[in-house]
């Protein structure tokens, strides 16, 4: 279930605070959340015992994942395994689904990037450096970020020729990695 969905349901039970589990699937299910009886028990089962402040459980947990992704090097990327590794190395116990969810949360919120890499997922910190991109090898994942200063006044270009107020940029450039060009590409 995603954050959004999470609070279009508090404020569903919040309107009827006796609902039941079964109720609650259906509700949800009104507002285009589809979500099992077993997922909307361990909600209101949560919602309750946090006393509708659903979202304070995840709090610590969140505090954890976030500390170990920025204590982590800026060049390493993360599954959610490894965090979840990290985080039991400092004694705090996390389910994988909640390091999932709160990985989630992050990257939908442009705190955190997430990248595939050879069919696996990656994590990292969004850092407050100076923008960069990308080179990735189509064919074996392989990434590598790079930093170059004219690429700010090159997008700060860009965007004011569209009447537009640059923020930032993502850059991915596909190629073939050293390696891989001995392959011949698949068609």
């Amino acid at each position: 279930m995603q954050w959004e969905q999470s609070y279009r349901l508090i404020d569903v039970v919040r309107t009827n605070p006796s609902i039941s589990a079964e109720e609650l699937q259906l509700e949800g299910a009104s507002i285009g959340i589809e979500i099992s009886t077993r997922t909307a028990f361990r909600f209101l089962e949560r919602f309750r015992s946090t006393k509708g402040d659903i979202v304070k459980s995840f709090r610590p947990h969140l505090q954890v994942v976030a500390n170990v992704m920025r204590d982590a090097d800026p060049e390493q990327f993360l599954t959610a395994s490894s965090i979840q590794e990290k985080a039991l190395e400092q004694g705090i116990s996390l389910h994988l689904s909640t390091v999932y969810r709160i990985l989630h949360r992050l990257v939908a919120t442009g705190t955190a990037v997430q990248q595939e890499i050879k069919g696996a997922t990656f994590y990292t910190w969004k850092r407050e450096t100076s923008h960069h991109g990308h080179v990735k090898c189509v064919m074996c994942g392989r990434t590598v970020e790079f930093h170059k200063d004219y690429l700010d006044g090159l997008a700060k270009n860009i965007c004011s020729s569209f009447d537009f107020e640059f923020q930032a940029f993502d850059l991915t450039l596909l190629a073939k990695c050293k390696h891989c060009q001995q392959f011949p590409t698949e068609s």
